[in-house]
């Protein structure tokens, strides 16, 4: 009603936020889909499931192997991240944690990514999003004397691009 939306005077930031969070998704998902379907990509040789540090250490060993550094980041499924942070020590009831090594690793849990697979790689050079015309993302008010409707707009044409495809290794429980 007109009376909630006079009542609101930061609606129309609540829609934008709401609006681009919903259309940052939809790029995640288009950007790993990408990722994962380009034959290009190192991927591991065994079944390496990313719910072990271990297994993530041998996978990154690899992708070493074949020449790549240490890993920026990791992109995997949020319950081998949920699993890899419930492991235990040997001794003592102690969290295990993330690896010395890896301490500079960023992880990004997403449901966007199949349980027992992982992107490992430094995105920042190997891969981007290409913007073949204009974003565009718009609140659109209609109001009338005792109504008002909003209207979201959001519009881009582009694609995933993998620029670098030896930046980037793919981990797979599956091989």
């Amino acid at each position: 009603s007109m009376e909630v939306v006079a009542d609101s005077p930061n609606l129309d930031a609540v829609l934008n936020t709401s609006l681009a969070a919903a259309f940052g998704a939809k790029i995640d998902a288009l950007a790993l889909a990408t990722i994962l379907a380009d034959a290009t990509i190192p991927t591991s040789s065994v079944g390496q499931d990313p719910n072990a540090w271990l297994n993530c250490l041998s996978a990154i060993g690899e992708a070493m192997a074949a020449n790549q550094p240490i890993p920026s980041s990791m992109i995997g499924n949020t319950a081998d991240f949920i699993a890899r942070a419930s492991q235990l020590a040997l001794t003592a009831g102690m969290w295990l944690g993330k690896p010395p090594a890896l301490t500079n690793m960023g992880e990004y849990p997403t449901t966007s990514v199949t349980a027992g697979t992982a992107i490992y790689g430094g995105f920042d050079r190997g891969f981007a999003i290409a913007l073949r015309q204009e974003l565009r993302i718009e609140v659109v008010r209609f109001g009338t004397p005792n109504k008002a409707t909003h209207v979201l707009v959001a519009h881009m044409r582009g694609a995933g691009v993998v620029l670098q495809p030896k930046r980037l290794f793919i981990q797979e429980k599956t091989v």
